[in-house]
This record gives structure tokens, sequence and C-alpha cells, in this order.
């Protein structure tokens, strides 16, 4: 047996960072990855598929592929968007202790699961795998840099390497990883999360969306600020209102704002309170101002 040390899982990755060459230390995913807005017909009815590839690895618990994809996103920053390591490179990336051979079959598996979704492309480089990432939104088109087109595809929103060095791709589990996600895509500075409601847009299940924030708070990553009162016609509520509590992500989390965003923070009242329904209804005129958007279930 060999006494020759093993670079471990924290030194691989920050390895794999480095060659990377990434100088806002940030890597962008396209929204579509997370959600998408395709028109399909079923059963003669159009409807909004809104699904991103993420949900399917979330519904069928592939945390190490996720893990894995999230880690080629981040080292192919140019060229051919491909990346060629031994299989027990990805193994260390990943945490797993196997011997070469079982890290080999286990990270094939891995890579199996992300072609089926064409998100990456894989062949043969001796006894090296190149991996090539394609699109995010699981068309199997070539990767293209989503900075150099504005159209709605393109949208994006930036993962930071802290996720990796700041040790959270091993603290959070799948569903708080999956909401983070979720959430800097939205790339506001508040927003609400309602369990149903992000189901239905991101294709979790309400308890996968339950506990994914209830980690994230615990963790001190995102952060309860305060209430608005918002239209809900569907509510069984007899004043026709909802409480939505809003939430904020914190820092290195906190650096997706769209420039729509950027312009109504800044705009923003700094001494807007919290309210509840309470407020709303005995409130005198112009304290609490009626939401001009319609609330969703």
């Amino acid at each position: 047996m060999s006494d020759q040390p093993t670079l471990g899982q924290t030194e691989t990755i920050a390895e794999l960072l480095r060659l990377s060459r990434r100088s806002s230390e940030a890597v962008p995913i396209r929204r579509y990855f997370v959600q998408q807005d395709d028109r399909v017909v079923d059963n003669g009815r159009q409807t909004t598929n809104t699904r991103g590839p993420l949900a399917s690895l979330v519904r069928t618990s592939q945390t190490s592929a996720l893990d894995l994809l999230l880690l080629v996103y981040a080292v192919t920053s140019g060229g051919d968007y491909g990346t060629t390591h031994y299989a027990t490179t990805w193994s260390r990336a990943l945490g797993k202790s196997f011997v070469a051979k079982g890290a080999a079959a286990q990270v094939s598996r891995l890579w199996r699961q992300l072609e089926d979704l064409r998100l990456i492309e894989r062949a043969n480089d001796g006894r090296r795998a190149k991996v090539t990432k394609l699109l995010e939104d699981g068309s199997g088109q070539p990767y293209t840099n989503p900075g150099g087109d504005t159209g709605l595809r393109n949208i994006y929103f930036k993962l930071p390497y802290a996720y990796w060095t700041d040790g959270w791709h091993t603290r959070l589990a799948l569903p708080a990883k999956a909401l983070l996600l979720a959430g800097m895509s939205r790339r506001k500075h508040e927003f609400a999360i309602s369990d149903r409601s992000f189901a239905r847009w991101y294709g979790f299940s309400p308890a996968t969306v339950a506990r994914g924030r209830k980690q994230l708070v615990g963790e001190g990553l995102l952060i309860p600020t305060r209430c608005t009162l918002e239209v809900n016609l569907h509510s069984p509520d007899m004043t026709g209102l909802e409480t939505r509590q809003q939430y904020t992500f914190a820092a290195p989390f906190d650096l997706n704002l769209s420039i729509d965003e950027e312009k109504a923070l800044a705009a923003r009242p700094a001494d807007e309170t919290t309210v509840t329904p309470e407020d709303f209804l005995f409130a005198q005129p112009g304290r609490i101002s009626m939401p001009t958007r319609k609330a969703t279930a």
C-alpha cells in the first residue's frame, strides 16, 4: 500500500477552479437550466412547460450528478467549453473514496445521467474522458457564452466560487441547492417563496421547497426581510389579501440583480416597514399602498 498522500476534495476543487482562469470567480448559468417558458401541446391543449433540467435532477435525487455538472460549468470557461480529466480527479472533487476502477464506474454513471439530459457530451481521450458542456436548457445544442446575446434564452445568473471555497457544496442538501439556484435565477433583491408556486414554476415538490427554505434560512444564507400585502382572489381569506414573507440572499449569493431590479432598489424608500393584514384594513389613507400586481396562488 502506498504511503503517498492523496489530494483531498477541497484541494482538488481549488485546483480545478484555478485552472478555469475565471477573473470574476463566478459561474454564469442560463436561467433556462432552472426554469423555461416553452409552449407544448398536451392532448390537444397548449400548455406552458416551465421545468428546466434542474427539476429532473432534483425529482430523481441526483445530488452527485448536480454537483458534477456545476463543477463542469465552473471549469469550462472558454475554447470549446470542454475539460479532460481522469475519473479519479472527478471522484475526489465529489468527495468520493473509490479505488481507481470503482471511481471510473461511478463517475461514468453520473456522466451518462447528464448525457441523457443532453447537458454534456463525452468522448474518450486515452484513459481520460473529455467532457464538453452543452446549452443549459437540455436542447443538446452547442454551448455559447450567454453574455454575447440579450435574448430571453440568454438571461443568466451567476454562482460564485464561494459556493465551493466556503464549503456550501458539502453543507447544503439537495433541496437547499435547488432553491438556491432557483432563487438566484430570479435576479431580484427580494422575493417571496410560496411552496406551491415554486413547486409549479420549477418542477420541485412543495416539500422540497419547504425543506430547502428551512435549511437556507437556518444557515443564514436566506434572510427574511419584510412582509408585503398582495391581492389574491383565490385565497379563502375574507379580506382577499395575502401576506407574503419576503426574503433576500446574504453574501456571497446576493450578486444577481437585473438592471430593472437595481433601479427599483435604488428608488425604494429606506423606511419601508413590515405590515400585516390588520395594518392594511385599518390604515390611514396613504399609509400603506395597494400592490398593483395580482399575486399568484
